[in-house]
């Protein structure tokens, strides 16, 4: 089995104006190669685009865990409060991302002093 290149395009092809050698070859499949680049930014922009709709709809909250003070249940209790927020997370399917604009939202839990009382958000 012989492959072999047929040259005879490169031959045809206008070599002396810039645009019309741009538009030939874009014509005769370079636009795959404009398709593979512009693809990413294209998906990336309509992406955002969804998300700004989801995060206007899921507002930022801030809570305050408030802890009695004298508190008998052992230290696995706040374990399982943390096991209980890292399990918030999911994959996402195709069309909650692309179409919905859903993603992962944020959790964060902070220790804070003020004015010397720890508090915890």
């Amino acid at each position: 089995m012989l492959i072999g290149i047929d040259i005879a395009f490169w031959k045809r092809l206008h070599y002396d104006n810039l645009f019309t050698l741009a538009f030939e070859l874009l014509l005769a499949g370079g636009w795959l190669f404009v398709f593979y680049n512009v693809w990413p930014h294209i998906k990336d922009a309509w992406i955002n685009w969804r998300q700004e709709f989801f995060a206007a709809e899921n507002p930022s909250v801030l809570l305050e865990i408030r802890l009695p003070q004298k508190n008998k249940r052992p230290i696995e209790a706040i374990e399982q409060l943390f096991a209980e927020i890292h399990a918030l997370r999911r994959d996402q399917t195709w069309w909650e991302t692309l179409w919905k604009g859903q993603y992962i939202l944020k959790v964060a839990f902070e220790i804070v002093s003020i004015e010397g009382q720890i508090r915890f958000f």
